[in-house]
């Protein structure tokens, strides 16, 4: 009676669902009662079990657990019964029977997935380090088709668990996706016939791989990712896009750490547009990772929306090859790694910057092999260039002058120095500067750039004011920009007496011109000095100024308002420390000049052999007594030296410190920049320019402390000896700081075989090099391709495009001779049980300098 109850109560309500029950309900009963009992004997234990059977299916929708394991159990046994039973198709009730059975199959394999997701569940809430559980939890749909290794498993051991089975079952979850993972890659290999895989994501499941080695979601993502493809080739019946590109779709998803945002997008976009999507929020990412998620992400977006495609693959590959320390960092923030120096980084504003003006830019060869040529953290500089080069072509064109002609190429060179020296901040200025240009061109009927170029060279040299030549611009006809160019240069430089003026008539003026007089008798410089006792009045006098509270408070004020007492002093004690010398008038007047230039830059053309070492020494004692931090630059490490070897007596004559930075000793060059600073003097330093680049490189970026407080409250003055060598002869040389790159171990390998390549080959002459560098690059490419020689697939392109230069390199590294392009340095050591580390050092082949 209590399953007759049953079956009248589901049928009172009567609803879609009730009597599908009702139905199912009564053919079961039928059939249970069927004479011969086929289903087996009917008693009490049969009957509760049949009574759970209706209760269950009558609750289903609210079911809350299944605690009757056995149950479902017997249900897989009717099942077989049932199976049975269907053998014999001329059986009166075969209708019944089959009904039945696929009835019950249903109702067990639904049954068994609830029962395993609710015991997952409980699971997890005790274990919940064993995330593969999540799996059945949230997604059951996996085990719908096979389900029966992990019911059994559970079954077996549903009455203890401890953390080893809880990874058999794990394992079993871990099976079962990689199964289907296995079954969705086969099929996308059937659509696309492409030589690669999808090895490098993060969620690609390798044979023999352990559940322990991934992470569940990125496994589910990428079976979503597989999914996406299957369908969407499916549904366009092809690869629309070329197999490269495909390939490059593959290689920027595995630079993703979620790729969930990278799915969205490429489900709602053709697969024309795959890369850039990926590209684009590839970006995103990064940035979002780096800077933290803000309100410019949208914006950031819009911008590269408007990036070319091969732009944004280039800026993508670089930025992920030169940041990747700065990326990790991001990424592993909890991590114990070592923090970066702030110099190695991308700037949040620059990052936008770079984007902002990559969307302002055309596209072409050159400028991709530009761009590709340099550093990232120069782009914002380049794409500035590039983008007023196009402004310049398209203004130039419009005003009718041709940008192949004469003197184009100096005018965009003069404009883009001027740009530069007038700073971002005014670059709305510098563009309206420009389009009036533009304009007062296009209305004249001469069209020639002599008149601009005129105009841009006065402005570059500073010969005249920015604001004087917009002046031009705007008041005056572009033939006549050359005249009134010529009055203002003039009038800066007009002078009311034509005649020179010997050094003692220049000293006569500033004498006069003096405001204040000396507390100290001009007659006791002009007195007679007994011979033998001039050094100790040069002391004195000195030491009487500086002893002067006036002095001591503001020494430069001090001295520039004493001149007619400083200057006489100066060279005065110059011809006692360099007994007979006495500074010529030329040298005189070179000092004066520079007094008289005060806080502006000055440059002085001297001849060989008029005494540019007597010159510098004057001028740095002078802005030493001014109270100045003075660094004399020379030319090479020789000159450095003896430059202060031989101006040492002058400057103590004249209580001043005075050093070199050219000693094989570190500590003993730094000790140099450590003047006293309890005097009011500063102090003098001499060196070579790139040991001063050194230590400011290494005070700056690496922190150490060189030049202790010599900077903090001192002025600083500049003298460069030999300055056209500096500029000119060696304006491209750069020092570096050299540093480790985390990236470039993975070029390590791909080194060594260039290497071993470069080798093997036999040359007869040098002119064999350029044929050479082609075939091993050739060959390079080919083993990297085949995975011969293991690089990472974002690197590829970037290898592609620097293997040519690596390996003329390495012929060049082949040729080299020691004693010759270099000389191997052994560290001196008294402690015979240290190896002996020899250094490479590479020398200038014009002056046998060390580099």
């Amino acid at each position: 009676m209590k399953l007759i109850s049953r079956v009248h109560q589901d049928n009172v309500v009567s609803n879609d669902i009730n009597i599908v029950h009702a139905q199912f309900q009564i053919t079961l009963l039928h059939v249970v009662l069927e004479q011969g009992n086929p289903l087996g004997s009917i008693d009490d234990q049969f009957v509760d079990f049949l009574a759970w059977l209706l209760q269950t299916l009558s609750a289903y929708e609210s079911i809350g657990k299944i605690e009757e394991i056995q149950h479902i159990i017997k249900l897989k046994k009717l099942c077989s019964n049932l199976e049975n039973l269907c053998k014999n198709k001329s059986h009166e009730n075969i209708n019944e029977y089959t009904y039945l059975r696929k009835s019950i199959l249903s109702i067990y394999q639904e049954l068994k997935i609830v029962y395993i997701e609710k015991y997952s569940t409980a699971l997890f809430e005790k274990y919940s380090n064993a995330k593969w559980l999540e799996i059945v939890i949230y997604f059951p749909e996996f085990f719908e088709e096979d389900d029966d290794e992990l019911f059994d498993f559970i079954v077996k051991n549903s009455t203890v668990f401890d953390m080893r089975k809880i990874n058999e079952i794990q394992k079993i979850i871990f099976t079962r996706i990689f199964a289907l993972q296995r079954k969705k890659l086969k099929k996308f290999y059937k659509l696309v016939p492409i030589e690669n895989d999808f090895k490098e994501l993060n969620g690609y499941i390798q044979s023999g791989c352990s559940f322990d080695k991934k992470k569940p979601y990125e496994v589910l993502n990428f079976n979503n990712l597989i999914d996406l493809f299957n369908n969407r080739l499916e549904m366009d019946g092809n690869l629309s896009m070329n197999a490269d590109n495909f390939i490059k779709v593959q290689q920027c998803l595995s630079c993703f750490e979620d790729i969930r945002v990278a799915i969205e997008k490429l489900s709602s976009s053709p697969q024309t547009d795959w890369l850039r999507i990926l590209l684009i929020e590839h970006i995103v990412e990064k940035y979002t990772l780096i800077f933290s998620p803000d309100s410019q992400i949208e914006n950031l977006r819009n911008m590269l929306m408007r990036v070319n495609e091969k732009i944004l693959l280039l800026f993508n590959n670089m930025f992920m090859s030169q940041y990747i320390d700065q990326i990790n960092q991001a990424i592993y923030s909890q991590s114990n790694i070592p923090s970066i120096p702030d110099y190695q980084k991308m700037t949040k504003e620059k990052f936008l910057s770079i984007v902002e003006l990559m969307g302002k830019i055309s596209v072409s060869k050159e400028r991709l092999d530009q761009l590709s040529d340099a550093s990232l953290a120069v782009w914002d500089i380049l794409l500035n260039e590039i983008e007023f080069s196009q402004i310049f072509t398209r203004e130039m064109n419009k005003s009718g002058i041709q940008v192949n002609e004469d003197g184009v190429e100096k005018a965009l060179l003069f404009l883009n120095r001027i740009r530069i020296q007038l700073g971002i901040e005014n670059n709305d200025r510098f563009l309206n500067f420009f389009l009036s240009i533009s304009d007062k061109i296009a209305k004249t009927t001469v069209k020639t750039v002599e008149q601009l170029n005129k105009l841009l060279e006065v402005v570059h040299y500073e010969n005249i004011s920015f604001e004087q030549a917009n002046e031009i611009v705007e008041k005056f006809n572009y033939l006549d920009w050359p005249d009134e160019i010529k009055k203002i240069v003039s009038s800066r430089f007009a002078i009311d007496n034509k005649s020179d003026r010997s050094a003692r008539e220049i000293i006569d003026q500033m004498i006069n011109q003096q405001n204040k007089k000396t507390n100290i008798s001009r007659k006791s410089i002009k007195k007679t000095v007994l011979e033998g006792n001039e050094k100790s009045e040069v002391n004195r006098e000195i030491q009487e100024i500086l002893n002067l509270k006036s002095y001591q408070d503001n020494p430069e004020k001090y001295v520039r308002s004493h001149l007619d007492q400083i200057i006489p002093l100066i060279l005065y004690a110059w011809s006692i420390a360099n007994k007979p010398q006495f500074p010529k008038d030329t040298q005189i007047v070179a000092l004066l000049l520079v007094i008289h230039s005060h806080d502006k830059g000055l440059l002085e053309q001297v001849r060989t052999g008029e005494g540019k070492t007597l010159i510098v020494g004057l001028i740095a004692a002078f802005l030493a007594l001014c109270g100045h931090a003075v660094d004399i630059v020379s030319s090479n490490r020789d000159l450095a030296i003896e430059g202060e070897q031989k101006c040492r007596s002058f400057f103590q004559l004249l209580k001043l410190e005075s050093g070199h930075i050219c000693s094989e000793n570190d500590d003993v060059n730094h000790q140099s920049y450590r003047s006293d600073l309890n005097t009011s003097q500063g102090n003098i330093v001499y060196g070579e320019v790139g040991t001063f680049q050194r230590d400011i490189l290494e005070e700056e970026f690496n922190s150490k402390k060189i030049f202790g407080k010599r900077y903090e409250n001192r002025n600083k003055s500049l003298i460069v000896d030999e300055v056209d060598n500096m500029c000119l002869d060696k304006a491209r040389h750069v020092l570096y700081l050299s540093h480790e790159i985390e990236s470039l171990k993975w070029l390590e390998t791909l080194f060594i075989n260039i290497w071993a390549a470069v080798l093997r080959t036999e040359m007869s002459n040098s002119d064999d090099i350029s044929e050479h560098i082609k075939d091993i690059s050739q060959f390079i490419k080919a083993n990297v391709q085949n995975k011969n020689i293991s690089v990472p697939d974002y690197m590829n392109e970037f290898v592609n495009y620097k293997i040519e230069r690596w390996v003329d390199s390495a012929f060049q590294a082949r040729i080299m001779r020691e004693d010759d392009h270099f000389v191997l340095d052994i560290p001196k050591t008294d402690d015979q049980h240290i190896k002996k580390q020899k250094n490479i050092i590479v020398l200038d082949k014009d002056t046998g300098i060390e580099q």
